[in-house]
């Protein structure tokens, strides 16, 4: 226990040095202890009357026996030795700091210390103010950071070592943080400086430091063992006690230890693959035991903590490995080991066909020479391929750069795969990457040769072997290791063969050709139906070998080419009584998942299971497999469940399923922008309890029925869920549009539509477009078609507004004009004033985008348009007046909005109004509206512009400013549109009011989001889009000071800017400021 006595606050101290110099100070406040002192943080009054900060270190050791009195300290008799040897030390530890300070640039990682002083028998070191942070209290914003301040601790231990001396002590607490642009550190406490070159002049010294960061030399005095690597442990054991946030242990210090870094303080998942394996190097060598197994000097530890920085730095571009799962049976193989080793090796070829029937174990294979081998490689990618090798790749859920992302690249007009694949090769370039891509059924097409021109090592699965010349092949048959083929069994089956079951065993390997999934589930089906291998082999002989999947496979047997189908023996080999009837259900359930399965807890609660008994014991028995809690079907077995009849309880299973995903999408869709008038709990309202009462018992119905359930929830989207339902969804449609009692029913006609009317816009809009117009196309065929089709006749309409704004983003003028046609045929055949509405809409768009913001004109072509746009917008207000309570799309008050906008910007309309409309507005949104409906954010932005260019009343307009961006933060997905949308017209609002600080500044903020993003490649136009606004702005207001700030701004910036076309480039005219 610490019995020292500190100065209390207020203590005046006069302090004189050795040369009679004078300096009076007041302590403020105890703020540390060491072994051998108190530091106090104290002030001093200047001659002006201003306050001057220090740090103050008393000389007080705590092992001695010193007692204060009126604040002198007197050392008992027996300590008083002691007492004056250890502050003579004292005095020299401050010779020593200073020559530190004053040495090389280390000035501005020491703390300062001005001088030492005797008063109250004792010695005291004055040293200039500095950070009260310590690493004991500061915690590094993330994993990057924290390395970077360990990288500079580990610098200014280099410079003392080369000065001579060690440090010694290196912990948390010695460890000063300083504020600035970027955090700095400064070592504090430089009282077990010790001079190592003279280890060997000395002897029987007891070193003084501090237990979890000292090496085992230090705690035991052995002084000839002491050196650089002695501040080595040290360094390894802070970093640890930062990730970690304790000290190492023994068994962490071992040269083989295994860390857990899933128990660190910092997210690491975003980081390089490499960091967790260069962390544990790192351990090994700076946590060793034996001092000769550590690093032996500060170079060497820099240059590793330098490799590390990197891998954390989630600003520096790069993939991420995908994470594969190691097989937990596997035998035989080795001579495909080989094969595959030395075709990998040639350096002819990047590209190898690795093909072999479906469920032979291409996958397995792969995966375990992968794990098995996984040092080989720098980069790993394991995919599965869906549709095209654009939809694959460009897919971010399987390959993932950290600076690209799909979800923001749909402002320029290049594919976003062209873009994908040119950050591919600029990151594989130089290393050893390879990419799996599972269950391919393409083409070698040009987006393949694009792909292999990337310099990835690219393995095919395929079950067909390939004919294309230009690449290496390697056919994958069954294994025929007669071992191997018995382990499997025995595995799968939990018990070993028994003699007697030989001969039954290799007449099912005969049948089945050693077919490697067959005889698993064959093993598992014998085990769990407890039937024996004699009758599984008699049934296997019975019905014959013929198919795995439809399709027809050719493979090889007793030297023969066979192509036949291999579905009929898992027909009658997997539909047994021994499986229960709920179980088929989840089966066929689950075969309509696509390839990256369901979350495990997410299929419990659609299906309403009480218990995940079944599905355990089916995954159990290999029907489906589980990974990170993600359940799916091998496509083998997926293909064996299709065959299987669809029986009233699965098609009542599957309408539940396809119904929660259709409900689901549509809620959440829908959730901010629905009426508000159908939120109220009393539903008094007539049209809703007509609503509710006509279609209590269709899919529209249940959708209002769950509606009304969640009446009280009013928190906004939940975007990322949608995404997640959306893309659950495409593959189940995908796996239903092969079942005809689903595929023709109006359930599955309606999920289809909500989902391709909600799928984000950075997907491929064309192919979207192709599908919708499909749908469109079958609905037009004739008016019974039309009456028939059993969508919403708004919804219809919808989709020609989809196919509309697709046709628009690109610019295509005949598309959008065919689409307004075949819309209005539309609108008229169903003759409700919705459609109509939505048609004038679409119309009113077509116009706006013809005019391209020429509003005030003289030219008679834009007058007319102009004219058109209006009358367009008139019919919309009309058609759509009627259901203003009850419009999900708010086309109603939009319109009013539009109109007010157009009246501003054309001169046409008087104040009297504009008002008018606005004030209109305001009434139907505050009426019918949530808070976080989108025709809120539009409302508050044309406030704003009417309070700029009408009113001319910068308050009001900075109150709707202020609103736009609170609830932009809330319903607005990404950083890219929040800038587009609301900080640039904003800004703008803010130069038509002559608030130039204002506009600068929120331009200023929009800088600051694209530098979150500052490597990615969508951004690169908009952030040169805002500069560029800044600098118009600076100049119009003469603030060139600012102006000049931001251009070295820019050139920082430009430094950590990967891709030079990415860079923002300032003009001469500004750069001359």
């Amino acid at each position: 226990m610490d019995h020292r006595i500190a100065l209390k606050p207020n203590t005046p101290l006069c302090l004189s040095n050795d040369s009679g110099e004078m300096i009076h100070c007041i302590i403020e406040n105890e703020i540390g202890r060491g072994g051998s002192c108190i530091v106090y943080e104290a002030v001093r009054i200047t001659d002006t009357g201003d306050q001057t900060l220090y740090r103050i270190k008393e000389f007080y050791p705590y092992k001695l026996h010193i007692s204060r009195n009126n604040n002198e300290l007197v050392p008992s008799v027996h300590d008083m030795d002691s007492f004056q040897k250890e502050q003579k030390q004292f005095r020299c530890d401050f010779s020593h700091t200073n020559k530190l300070f004053y040495s090389g640039d280390n000035y501005s990682s020491m703390t300062n210390q001005l001088d030492v002083f005797n008063q109250n028998g004792t010695s005291y070191i004055l040293s200039a103010y500095s950070s009260k942070n310590t690493l004991a209290v500061y915690k590094p914003v993330n994993l990057k950071e924290c390395i970077t301040l360990i990288k500079q601790v580990v610098y200014v231990l280099g410079n003392i070592h080369k000065m001579g001396y060690l440090y010694l002590d290196i912990k948390p607490d010695n460890v000063l943080i300083v504020d600035g642009y970027q955090k700095q550190v400064q070592l504090f406490d430089f009282n077990s400086l010790f001079e190592w070159k003279k280890v060997n002049q000395l002897s029987d010294i007891r070193l003084s430091y501090t237990k979890g960061f000292a090496p085992i030399e230090l705690q035991t005095s052995k002084i000839k063992r002491l050196g650089p690597h002695t501040d080595v442990y040290s360094v390894g054991a802070l970093l640890f006690y930062l990730l970690f946030g304790h000290i190492p242990t023994v068994p962490d210090c071992e040269i083989d230890a295994v860390y857990d870094f899933s128990k660190i303080q910092y997210d690491y998942h975003q980081c390089d693959d490499r960091l967790l394996s260069s962390l544990c190097h790192f351990f090994h060598n700076t946590l060793a035991v034996y001092y000769a197994d550590r690093y032996q000097n500060m170079e060497e530890v820099l240059d590793q903590l330098s490799i590390i920085e990197k891998y954390a730095d989630l600003l520096i571009p790069r993939i991420y490995s995908t994470h594969i799962i190691k097989p937990q049976i596997f035998y035989g193989r080795e001579q495909e080991f080989k094969e595959l080793d030395s075709l990998l090796l040639n350096p002819n070829y990047n590209c190898l066909f690795l093909s072999g029937m479906g469920g032979i174990g291409k996958s397995t294979f792969i995966k375990e020479y992968l794990t098995r081998y996984r040092e080989r490689f720098d980069t790993v990618l394991y995919v599965y391929y869906k549709d095209s090798i654009e939809a694959t790749i460009s897919n971010d859920m399987n390959i993932e750069i950290n600076t690209l992302r799909q979800d923001e690249e749909n402002k320029t007009n290049i594919r976003y795969f062209d873009k994908k694949v040119q950050k591919i090769r600029e990151l594989v370039r130089g290393t050893s990457a390879v990419l799996v891509i599972d269950n391919f059924t393409g083409e070698m097409d040009d987006d393949l040769i694009a792909l292999l021109s990337t310099g990835l090592r690219i393995i095919l699965l395929t079950r067909k072997l390939p004919s294309y010349s230009n690449c290496l092949k390697m056919e994958l048959s069954a294994i025929t290791e007669w071992n191997a083929l018995i382990h499997i069994f025995e595995a799968h089956l939990g018990r070993s063969i028994e003699v007697y079951e030989l001969d039954d065993f290799k007449r099912i390997l005969n049948s089945i050709e050693n077919h490697t999934l067959i005889l698993e589930l064959i093993a598992k089906q014998i085990a769990n139906s407890h039937i024996t291998i004699s009758s599984a082999a008699a049934l296997t002989i019975e019905n014959g070998f013929s198919t795995i999947a439809p399709e027809k496979v050719d493979y090889e047997r007793d030297s023969k080419q066979i192509s036949d189908t291999i579905g009929h023996i898992i027909d009658a080999l997997f539909v047994t009584n021994m499986l229960s009837s709920q179980k088929k259900v989840l089966l066929k359930v689950l075969s309509l998942v696509g390839d990256e399965g369901i979350e495990i807890n997410t299929f419990q609660r659609i299906m309403q299971l009480e218990s995940k008994d079944d599905l355990n014991e089916l995954i159990k028995d290999g029907w489906i497999t589980i990974s990170r809690d993600m359940v799916s079907m091998n496509n083998v077995i997926q293909e064996a469940v299709h065959r299987w009849e669809w029986t009233n309880d699965s098609i009542y299973a599957v309408r539940q399923f396809l119904t929660y995903f259709y409900i689901e999408i549509h809620l959440e869709s829908t959730k901010n922008n629905y009426p508000k008038k159908l939120r109220s709990e009393s539903l008094k309202g007539k049209w809703i309890i007509n609503k509710l009462y006509k279609w209590q018992k269709g899919l529209i119905g249940k959708a209002n029925q769950e509606r009304y359930a969640r009446i009280k929830d009013e928190s906004p989207a939940d975007i990322e869920k949608l995404t997640k339902l959306l893309y659950l969804a495409e593959g189940i449609i995908k796996q239903c549009q092969r079942e005809k009692v689903f595929c023709d029913t109006d359930l599955f006609t309606n999920l289809q539509v909500v989902v391709l009317l909600n799928m984000p816009r950075y997907r491929d809009d064309f192919e979207s477009s192709r599908i919708l117009s499909d749908y469109i196309k079958y609905i037009e065929q004739d008016e019974d078609s039309m009456h028939k089709m059993k969508l919403d006749a708004v919804v219809i309409m919808q989709i020609y507004e989809l196919i509309f704004s697709i046709y628009a983003n690109h610019e295509d003028l005949e598309g959008m004009q065919d689409i307004l046609v075949r819309a209005k045929k539309a609108s008229s055949y169903f003759h409700r004033k919705e459609t109509y509405a939505i048609y004038y809409n679409m119309l009113s768009e077509y116009y706006d985008i013809l005019l391209d913001g020429f509003y005030d004109t003289d030219n008679q072509d834009e007058e007319r348009v102009l004219n058109k746009m209006l009358d367009a917008i008139e019919k919309t207000l009309f058609y759509s007046k009627q259901n203003i309570s009850y419009d999900i799309n708010h086309l109603h008050v939009k319109n009013i909005l539009a109109k007010a906008t157009i009246l501003m910007r054309s001169n046409r309309g008087t104040i009297r109004k504009i008002d008018k409309l606005i004030t209109n507005a305001k009434r139907i949104i505050i009426e019918n509206t949530t808070e976080y409906a989108d025709v809120r954010l539009q409302y508050y932005l044309v406030c704003a512009w009417y309070y700029a260019l009408v009113q001319d009343d910068k308050d009001m307009a900075e109150v709707f400013i202020k609103d736009a961006l609170e609830l932009s933060n809330v319903i607005i997905p990404t950083d890219l549109q929040k800038i587009d949308d609301v900080i640039i017209p904003c800004a703008n609002i803010y130069f038509e009011l002559y608030c130039y600080n204002q506009a600068m500044t929120l331009l200023y903020k929009g800088t600051r989001l694209c530098f979150k993003h500052i490597n990615t490649d969508s951004y690169a136009f908009i952030r040169q889009q805002l500069y560029n606004h800044f600098f118009q702005v600076g100049i119009e207001a003469q603030q060139l000071e600012w102006c000049r700030k931001m251009i070295k701004l820019i050139e920082i910036e430009n430094k950590e800017i990967v891709d030079e076309k990415n860079r923002v480039i300032i003009p001469e005219e500004v750069r001359s400021l």
